[in-house]
């Protein structure tokens, strides 16, 4: 029988549970993977990639046809674990994992799930260097930042796809950034193993109530329209206007008695984007997962358990469970920052200890109060303050605490937050701290700077 094709019955919430529990793995297969998102613009005129300038640019980093991903004929991505190219000066090896292209050209790379932080150090080095190549060929500059710093909305390109253009009217109803969101937002993401039903409900509840910290520790994205905004992460403050239903904090995990059941009652209640079968994308007209299944009879075509994984997908809260857990909270940053949130996360949920401290430590807010958080962090980062909590104390304890578990699992790797600890706990600052200082001093107010700064070059 093919199970992803199954249809959904009376008996859903049970298997939907069953679903994600089937993803548990035992801690000594336990992997961790990254994906990395970049802006990408023409340098002659300082203008976001079209369509046309991004496939080619997707084109030639996979270099044969075999590997591209395509829909109705046009490149969307490619897979890089099978690339190969005809091209003398490409690299050996497979870099893997996948490459794809998001709704305002945004290029994310998706890595494998890998067992240690050095392979995937090794394989985004690896994809920077080669797209870092191909990009400085076709005259374009990528930047590592949490909001495009230049051209306003009415500038952006949007890219064809038939996922986005129904995410598109689906989430301008639903919110008043969500096109601001779509098209100039970039974040690193980290996903993470579990074991068991217990150690998921954990992981789950940690990285939710961190989630506002670590967004204060990588918040990058001071900029819009080529000047300062007052927000420290203008992707956190975008993210905080598009469709509250599918974004923030998991709303049950903040309950007592959180478990699988309950997320699974509360994603089956969020409207579905879509139905998706093939290539096709059939609008949901805002029905529930739960509507779907309850009245399957009335629609055509029925309810299968894919539907069930592709709805997971499009639930963007700062901690989003699918067959891993993904860490989705932090503004994209360099490189080096990138690899540290994924050891950040790796050190914090992979070791016993650091777990069980953490969750000791964390406040136990309620689901408002984090949103609250959120709005503060937004405008104010490491400096913000709920009450009597204050982020930066309580940033520089975890980044400690990460460094004490990765030390315990993997003490080859306690290296990747060197960068983390000089910035949170001796310097006391995030990376939005050193472009609005930089801006306002040695900069003096020039794009050229800004941009020379938040350039990827390897």
């Amino acid at each position: 029988m093919d199970i992803e094709n199954s249809v959904l019955a009376n008996d859903t919430r049970a298997r939907l549970v069953a679903d994600l529990r089937a993803a548990c793995v035992p801690p000594a297969r336990w992997q961790c993977g990254i994906e990395y998102e970049l802006f990408g613009y023409v340098k002659d005129g300082m203008t976001r990639l079209d369509a046309p300038r991004v496939i080619r640019l997707v084109e030639r980093f996979a270099g044969t046809s075999s590997s591209l991903i395509k829909e109705n004929s046009v490149t969307i991505g490619a897979r890089l674990d099978e690339a190969t190219t005809e091209h003398d000066d490409a690299p050996t090896g497979d870099i893997g994992g996948e490459l794809s292209i998001e709704p305002g050209g945004q290029l994310e790379f998706s890595s494998l799930p890998r067992r240690t932080l050095v392979e995937l150090e090794r394989d985004l080095n690896a994809y920077l260097a080669r797209l870092c190549d191909i990009a400085g060929e076709e005259n374009i500059i990528l930047l590592a930042a949490g909001f495009y710093p230049l051209c306003p909305l009415d500038e952006q390109h949007w890219f064809p796809k038939r996922r986005y253009e129904v995410m598109r009217p689906f989430l301008a109803e639903r919110g008043t950034r969500a096109a601001d969101m779509m098209t100039r937002t970039c974040a690193v993401q980290a996903s993470y193993d579990f074991s068991s039903e217990d150690d998921l409900t954990r992981k789950l509840e940690l990285s939710t109530r961190l989630a506002p910290i670590v967004t204060a520790m990588f918040a990058n994205s001071p900029f819009a329209d080529g000047k300062l905004t007052g927000y420290k992460s203008m992707r956190a403050a975008t993210w905080r206007a598009t469709d509250a239903r599918r974004t923030g904090g998991i709303p049950p995990v903040f309950d007592d008695g959180f478990d699988l059941a309950a997320f699974v009652n509360y994603a089956i209640r969020v409207p579905m984007l879509f139905v998706r079968r093939g290539d096709e994308f059939i609008p949901s007209g805002g029905i529930t997962l739960d509507d779907f299944i309850r009245h399957r009879d009335d629609f055509d075509p029925a309810p299968l358990l894919s539907d069930w994984r592709e709805h997971l997908s499009t639930l963007f809260t700062d901690v989003r469970l699918k067959n891993q857990l993904e860490m989705r909270m932090a503004d994209c940053v360099e490189p080096s920052l990138g690899l540290a949130f994924a050891a950040f996360w790796k050190g914090l949920l992979y070791d016993a200890e650091a777990l069980t401290l953490a969750l000791e430590i964390i406040p136990r807010l309620s689901r408002n109060e984090t949103l609250a958080l959120h709005d503060e962090v937004a405008r104010d980062a490491l400096a913000a303050r709920l009450d009597a909590l204050h982020v930066l104390p309580l940033a520089k304890e975890m980044v400690l605490l990460a460094s004490d578990g990765l030390e315990r699992i993997a003490p080859g790797e306690v290296r990747f937050l060197d960068v983390l600890r000089a910035r949170i706990v001796e310097d006391e600052v995030c990376p939005a701290d050193i472009l609005i200082a930089s801006w306002h001093g040695a900069w003096n107010a020039r794009t050229e700077k800004l941009i020379e700064h938040l350039r990827v070059q390897l």
